[in-house]
C-alpha cells in the first residue's frame, strides 16, 4: 500500500474532494483536511483508528 500520509497530501491541494483511506480491516487510517471539516474531526488522533458505525 502506498503510503497514507504522501496520497494525502496530493488530495490537501484539491479543493472540494475528500479523501479518506482506510487499511484492510476496515479502520480510517488518514484523510485530508476537507474531510476533516466536512466531519468536524479535530484532529487526527480522532480519526486513525476508527471504524464505521
Amino acid at each position: 500500500m502506498a503510503d497514507p500520509q504522501g496520497v494525502r497530501a496530493i488530495f490537501e491541494h484539491m479543493p472540494g474532494v475528500f479523501f479518506f483511506m482506510k487499511d484492510d480491516q476496515g479502520r480510517h487510517i488518514a484523510a485530508n483536511s476537507a474531510t476533516y471539516e466536512r466531519f468536524g474531526i479535530k484532529n487526527e488522533r480522532e480519526l486513525v483508528g476508527a471504524m464505521d458505525e
